[in-house]
């Protein structure tokens, strides 16, 4: 399976959609969970690429942050 197929796939989900909405509609916090393995990174790339505003990712220390 390719990244641009996957990455499409993610961009047709529900969860990914309610993630634009908040993005762009929300001054507050946004949690994430549930996301494994690499799907994480696929939702934060469609998210960026996606997003009009600017958005900041803060993670509890620097380990987490480097997995991205």
């Amino acid at each position: 399976m390719s990244k641009a197929l996957i990455s499409q796939t993610y961009l047709q989900s529900l969860q990914q959609q309610k993630l634009q909405i908040a993005i762009a509609n929300s001054q507050s916090k946004t949690h994430l969970k549930g996301l494994i393995g690499s799907s994480f990174s696929f939702v934060i790339s469609n998210a960026f690429k996606q997003a009009e505003s600017p958005f900041l990712l803060v993670f509890n220390d620097k380990e987490e942050g480097l997995i991205i």
